[in-house]
């Protein structure tokens, strides 16, 4: 395992193609009652990892459950839960199943696209 801690902006694709899975079990710090609730917004980390092709592992907490299709291209684990994280970890120990969710990653990854965005909010206005 390798723990990067913080990385340039123009460094990142060269890490997600050095790594053989994306693992950030985000979760949510503080209670929305308090001023201080910290909280996943939506996980772009994980999109772009899928679309370098590797399986991620994500936190079920706020926004990043949008951007990971549990089982497809990578899971979606309680993030405290660490027999659950180890559990996705083992998974994707198998290069197989590597392979195959960093495949289904690109496809899932290619979903999100701002024209699309931009045409479904058209919709509303």
């Amino acid at each position: 395992l390798t723990f990067t801690g913080y990385v340039d902006q123009e460094d990142l694709v060269t890490y997600y193609n050095l790594c053989d899975v994306f693992a950030m079990p985000n979760r949510q710090v503080g209670h929305e009652t308090e001023s201080s609730l910290s909280v996943e917004g939506f996980g772009m980390v994980f999109l772009e990892a899928a679309a370098c092709a590797k399986p991620v592992i994500a936190g079920r907490s706020g926004g990043a459950v949008y951007a990971v299709e549990d089982g497809y291209n990578g899971f979606s684990v309680d993030p405290e839960n660490v027999e659950e994280l180890k559990r996705a970890i083992r998974e994707l120990m198998d290069p197989d199943r590597r392979t195959a969710m960093g495949v289904a990653g690109i496809d899932f990854a290619g979903r999100f696209d701002w024209g699309k965005s931009a045409e479904i909010l058209r919709l509303y206005i």
